[in-house]
């Protein structure tokens, strides 16, 4: 369902009003495995835990030997969980069962946030890593993440946790981005984000 990738990424920038509207679009139309995981994610990154939990167990129960429902996508929600509700040491452990799946999850992602939060940087640049290594495999990427795709976010939160250690880095992390959003709208406010942090790096 575009709306359930569009409540993740939406998110996943930060605009929670439009991820959950995408979400609940998206449950209006179908509640299966391919819609509940990334409506449900994008829910429980917004602080909508509960229902989200409760979508994603039901589907997890409709569907026991399904791998990718039962060890990726409710640890990712139940991830998410922990991050909205500020329990960054508990991701990590949440995440494990996901841990051989990068590629089809947003473990990067959310590793790398409670990391960050946690003010953990040089591990929060290790968790992004596997994200940036394969530009463009990811599961979703150019599928509704639009100016913010999978690559862009980590690249994003790498350049924020560099400039924490490593301006230098920092600054060729975020140079990189800002290539990448250069025909981005202008209210487009991760790009705006970005070009003032690069900016404060010379300050």
């Amino acid at each position: 369902s575009i709306y359930a990738i569009e409540a993740t990424y939406t998110a996943l920038i930060g605009n929670c009003a439009g991820a959950r509207e995408a979400a609940h679009r998206a449950l209006a139309t179908d509640r299966s495995a391919v819609t509940v995981p990334q409506a449900a994610l994008g829910m429980a990154l917004c602080g909508d835990g509960p229902a989200a939990l409760k979508e994603m167990e039901r589907v997890a129960a409709e569907q026991p030997m399904n791998t990718l429902v039962t060890q990726v996508f409710l640890p990712e929600v139940k991830a998410a969980i922990a991050l909205s509700q500020r329990h960054y040491d508990d991701v990590a452990r949440i995440l494990e069962p996901a841990a051989a799946y990068p590629l089809v999850s947003k473990l990067p992602q959310l590793l790398g946030a409670a990391s960050l939060e946690a003010r953990h940087p040089e591990q929060a640049v290790n968790d992004y890593r596997p994200c940036l290594r394969y530009r463009g495999a990811t599961v979703g990427e150019g599928a509704g993440g639009g100016q913010a795709p999978d690559y862009a976010l980590c690249l994003l939160g790498t350049a924020r946790a560099q400039a924490q250690f490593d301006k230098t880095a920092a600054a060729k992390s975020y140079q990189q981005l800002l290539e990448i959003w250069k025909h981005a709208d202008t209210d487009f406010a991760l790009a705006n984000d970005a070009k003032r942090e690069l900016a404060a790096l010379g300050k």
